[in-house]
């Protein structure tokens, strides 16, 4: 039976040392539970954020492979420019006037098209770097909140490990006291 001291006859808990050490193991029990669970939340959230991370590479790696293709349709029209001026040179003054007025037509068509296809080159170029930039600054974004998580969980294990010393230290000091 617990050592009762009386106040005038009553009973008073704050003179009891196993009732102050049951509600402050009690205190720290739901402290641990609750710690626990904040952990697990970081944990979920961590992952989440390296699925995010992941998807955020697989976009990078679908916009380079975009620009691969910008970059070669940009060398075929550099290609047929290229043909086009060397025909031209071959055939020199020895077109008639009609084939060169054909010639001059057909020369002037792609170079609006040439024109058409720079400009819309240049336009996914700018595309492809904004969209570069943002999947840059998502990655980045994510390794920081990785960090933090990562900080803050290994912050909670080092708390939960006091907790649970403490714990077991009451528990020692309840048994011998």
């Amino acid at each position: 039976m617990p050592s009762k001291k009386h106040t005038h006859g009553n009973y008073d808990p704050d003179f009891d040392p196993e009732f102050k050490a049951d509600t402050e193991t009690n205190k720290l029990s739901s402290e641990l539970r609750a710690l626990k669970l904040t952990n697990n939340d970081l944990k979920k959230k961590l992952k989440d954020e390296r699925a995010a991370r992941k998807q955020a590479e697989a976009r990078l790696e679908e916009l380079e492979a975009d620009e691969d293709i910008v970059e070669h349709e940009y060398r075929r029209m550099e290609n047929a420019k290229l043909k086009l001026k060397l025909r031209r040179q071959a055939e020199g003054l020895q077109i008639k006037e009609v084939k060169n007025r054909d010639l001059h037509k057909e020369l002037k068509e792609q170079e609006e098209e040439h024109k058409s296809l720079s400009e819309d080159n240049k336009l996914l170029q700018r595309k492809l770097d904004c969209a570069r930039q943002i999947v840059e600054k998502e990655m980045r974004l994510a390794d920081m909140m990785n960090e933090e998580h990562e900080a803050k969980q290994a912050e909670l294990e080092k708390t939960i490990e006091m907790l649970n010393g403490e714990l077991h230290n009451m528990g020692i000091r309840n048994r011998t006291g």
